[in-house]
Formats: structure tokens, sequence, C-alpha cells
């Protein structure tokens, strides 16, 4: 589980410069298995609950724990309120 989340986390600062590449917000969505964003849906392979914007400057407006689920193990991804840093809480 720590492995996805790592990957899911690498894929959350991509697009978190993409939006600072492109100077637009992008907000990604969660559902099911799937992560969506720019109109594009993605198969995590596991379920997250929640959604976070990332802002033309990299920031978000607010801090946020992403909780995700697969096999029985729950992993968490913390966002930083401001700087928009995250990190899996192990």
């Amino acid at each position: 589980m720590y492995l996805n989340m790592e990957a899911l986390r690498e894929r959350l600062i991509f697009l978190q410069g993409t939006a600072m590449r492109t100077y637009q917000d992008i907000k990604v969505e969660f559902q099911g298995t799937d992560m969506i964003f720019n109109n594009q849906r993605l198969t995590i392979g596991m379920r997250c609950d929640g959604f976070v914007v990332f802002h033309k400057n990299g920031n978000v407006d607010r801090a946020k724990t992403l909780r995700c689920h697969a096999h029985n193990q729950i992993g968490e991804i913390v966002i930083q309120l401001g700087s928009g840093r995250m990190y899996v809480k192990k």
C-alpha cells in the first residue's frame, strides 16, 4: 500500500507542477478507483476520499488529508496549507 501511495503522491506533484506551468487551477477528484482531472480519468487501483484543487501558483486553499483504501489497508496523503507540500503518512 505504501508504494501505491507514493505513486499517487508523485502523480499529484506532477499535476501541481502542471498547474504552475500552465498558470491554471487544476481540480483533482476521486470517484471509486479513478482519479479525474482536466477531463481525464486515470484508474489508480484504490479508493480515495475527497478532492484537491491546485492553484496556478502551486498552493492549495485548505489543508487536506486524502485517505485511500485498498485490500483492507488504509493510506493517507497529507497536503499542507499554502505551500501544497505533500507527504505520505505512515
